[in-house]
């Protein structure tokens, strides 16, 4: 499923590693599922306040659960409303900004792929990608990899941030899609709801257990 992305420069530290690298425009996983790009401008065209979803699964203070995963996040405030959307576990809006901030996990034939190439996939159907900063980021007692990006959907210019991590058998991510102009307003949201990433076990494993 999808992840999102994009946070305040000033508010993490750099890491230099990467910036201003384009991404290569190699294979991808063509599910739309998986591109949060794609779902980012669909969000804009369905804003429908909290409904849709999956009938198995809550999301309730922060916690999301469904019959395989379980994990919090920290919702995101000031302006940003939560919003039905089948394509991803939690979806976030702010009208203001015309930012959206999606969370989401797919456990169902993960490869053992590395972070790069998971971060790639998100971009799947955007153009003219380049990583302006990548950083290494330890959560949920695993390393994940934070990218702030610069591409284009559809030709308009987009600013992304995205963070996605690897636990369990489960990929889980979290991606920021806004306009340039006020991508530095929506950074705080995305860095809020990353920072309160908590994975939990797996309920299927525990009860094969």
């Amino acid at each position: 499923m999808s992840r999102l992305f994009l946070v305040r420069r000033q508010a993490l530290p750099r890491r230099p590693s990467r910036e201003g690298k384009p991404l290569s425009q190699g294979a991808a996983r063509t599910s739309f599922s998986r591109s949060p790009a794609r779902l980012g401008g669909a969000l804009l065209a369905a804003l429908v306040v909290v409904g849709g979803g999956c009938a198995t699964a809550t999301f309730e203070h922060g916690r999301f659960e469904d019959a395989v995963v379980r994990y919090r996040i920290e919702e995101p405030k000031d302006g940003w409303v939560r919003i039905g959307f089948e394509q991803a576990n939690v979806a976030f809006f702010h009208r203001g900004l015309n930012a959206s901030l999606l969370v989401n996990s797919h456990c169902q034939g993960v490869a053992d792929a590395p972070l790069e190439a998971l971060s790639e996939q998100l971009l799947f159907g955007m153009t003219e990608r380049v990583v302006v900063e990548e950083q290494r980021l330890m959560q949920s007692h695993r390393e994940g990899l934070q990218r702030i990006v610069s591409a284009k959907l559809d030709g308009v210019q987009r600013s992304l941030a995205t963070f996605v991590e690897k636990k369990d058998g489960c990929v889980y991510d979290l991606v920021l899609d806004a306009p340039p102009s006020s991508f530095d307003e929506a950074l705080p949201a995305f860095v809020r709801a990353r920072e309160g990433l908590r994975i939990e076990p797996r309920k299927d494993h525990e009860a094969a257990s």
